[in-house]
């Protein structure tokens, strides 16, 4: 018999009913206003790249093959090449991109210890409502395994199994969720020793550590092994290993757009002592933070000195790398909120001891909250400006070509490769690449790949011409000048057709020429 009485039976209930009540509702808002969102948002050329791979790799081998020219592992491609089994339309990439954006709402909503008006303001933030929603990468699925894992981890009996292959997984969907797999990987080798319980786990879980170990560093390799640049790989091959300030600089602003984001493009982040200065600021805060727990401290130190690293030393990255850092500090502010409340690292150390730090720590919830503000003040007009603006003139450019049986007949030359895969999806066909003189659809990044002179470019289109007897429609990002037009006269006619000049992306805006013969 239960020895719950039933006025505090029905008052939990009560409190679950409104718990669950609050996650789906706003988990539905979610996904609802970022389904109106997909469907005004054109996509651009990453979307496209990874969604071309997907499509025209042959097999499996074949997929892993061309993504050794990414830089990414494959868990993201592995997932689009299962769908374009299936289907030839872009769109439904962005829906499955969508789900699991919906996803990581739900486990942070459903499980996260925050509270809920910073669970509105966090779903509603830059990041979860539009970098990893509405722009279809593979950064969100990292993103929802870190958040399954916090949500896993910060439960009383741990299952090391389940938490190490959500680790494997985490780290073969992108460089940063490698990083970041490792250095969680790092802080549960680092709780089992500081704990001092090694024998314990060992005597009761030793087949299940063996296996997670296996699991781990299966993972982890793989992941490695993916990354690793082939010789003849155009882009990820140089280390920046001297002193340089300016490069130091930007690796510093790189926390402050993570955090920060617009705040970290200010005239004021070109001052390397400014940035350096803030960049300092905003990691002890954070430290300060989530100092409450050593384990989250540990996993924010490592898991930050990697990616700063990283960024340093081989790639300084965009704003969808920099938010790696503001998620995993949610992660590490999520792991903190379930700590001995007993104990406080900062609080052990009497040097530490001072009213700033008292502070910050009086002022945590407040602190949280601000930032959470933050991302939400610019999530949402970056949400509505791709609502109202075209993001890439690409659906405009291709819906006009495959509406008009004359051009969609020509063969297709793009001036730039990279900028033309985005036709290349959403018609579905292959465009003729001047830069390796071949058809094709998505680049593979070889370093045999060189830039051409539009001059070079207007020869092969009439060699081209004279080759296939029929008109080429020209795909340019810029339009052509009369001298260029007038020095390949009289051997080819140049008409301008259209132009797509409305773009969020400056560089995928697109002009269209038909390039003939004169006898045509």
């Amino acid at each position: 018999m239960s020895n719950i009485h039933p006025a505090n039976r029905n008052f939990t209930t009560t409190i679950s009913w409104r718990k669950n009540n609050f996650v789906n509702l706003l988990v539905l808002a979610f996904f609802g206003i970022s389904f109106i969102g997909i469907l005004n948002h054109e996509m651009w050329r990453d979307e496209l790249q990874a969604w071309l791979i997907a499509r025209d790799s042959s097999s499996i081998i074949n997929l892993f093959e061309n993504l050794r020219y990414e830089g990414h592992p494959g868990l993201w491609h592995l997932g689009l090449y299962i769908i374009t089994r299936f289907t030839g339309n872009p769109f439904w990439m962005q829906i499955y991109h969508l789900i699991i954006a919906t996803s990581i709402v739900y486990v942070f909503v459903r499980f996260s210890p925050f509270t809920k008006l910073q669970k509105i303001m966090f779903s509603f933030g830059y990041f979860t409502f539009y970098e990893y929603s509405i722009i279809s990468r593979n950064y969100a699925i990292g993103i929802l395994l870190l958040f399954t894992f916090c949500a896993l981890f910060t439960r009383c009996n741990r299952n090391y199994i389940l938490l190490t292959s959500i680790l494997a997984l985490m780290a073969n969907t992108n460089i940063y969720g490698t990083m970041i797999a490792i250095a969680i990987g790092a802080t549960l080798v680092f709780e089992i020793i500081v704990e001092g319980n090694i024998n314990s786990i060992l005597a009761n879980k030793r087949k299940e550590i063996v296996i997670s170990i296996v699991i781990f560093l299966t993972g982890i390799g793989g992941a490695i092994i993916q990354v690793l640049p082939p010789p003849d790989r155009r882009h990820g091959v140089d280390w920046h290993t001297t002193l340089d300030i300016e490069r130091l600089t930007e690796t510093a602003n790189n926390v402050l757009k993570g955090y920060l984001l617009a705040l970290g493009y200010t005239p004021l982040s070109t001052n390397w002592g400014f940035t350096l200065f803030t960049c300092f600021l905003l990691i002890t805060i954070a430290v300060i933070l989530v100092s409450r727990d050593k384990k989250s401290l540990f996993l924010y130190i490592v898991g930050t000195c990697f990616i700063l690293l990283f960024s340093y030393t081989k790639y300084l990255g965009a704003i969808r790398h920099h938010g790696n850092l503001f998620m995993l500090l949610i992660a590490c502010l999520w792991i903190s909120s379930n700590r001995n409340k007993e104990y406080d690292i900062l609080k052990t150390k009497n040097v530490f001891k001072n009213k700033t730090i008292d502070l910050i720590k009086r002022h945590r919830r407040s602190l949280i909250s601000l930032l959470m503000c933050v991302h939400l003040a610019i999530g949402v007009p970056f949400f509505i400006r791709d609502l109202i603006y075209p993001f890439s003139a690409s659906k405009a450019t291709a819906s006009y070509i495959a509406q008009d049986h004359r051009l969609n007949k020509l063969i297709i030359v793009g001036y730039s490769m990279q900028t033309s895969v985005p036709i290349a999806g959403l018609l579905n066909r292959e465009i003729y690449y001047p830069q390796k003189n071949s058809f094709g659809s998505f680049v593979v990044w070889k370093n045999n790949i060189r830039g051409m002179t539009t001059k070079e470019i207007l020869a092969q289109v009439g060699e081209l011409n004279r080759r296939h007897n029929q008109s080429i429609l020209l795909i340019m990002n810029s339009p052509l000048d009369e001298e260029e037009i007038q020095a390949i006269k009289p051997s080819l006619r140049i008409f301008k057709e259209a132009e797509f000049t409305e773009s969020i992306d400056e560089y995928e805006k697109y002009h269209l020429y038909v390039v003939s013969a004169p006898s045509e």
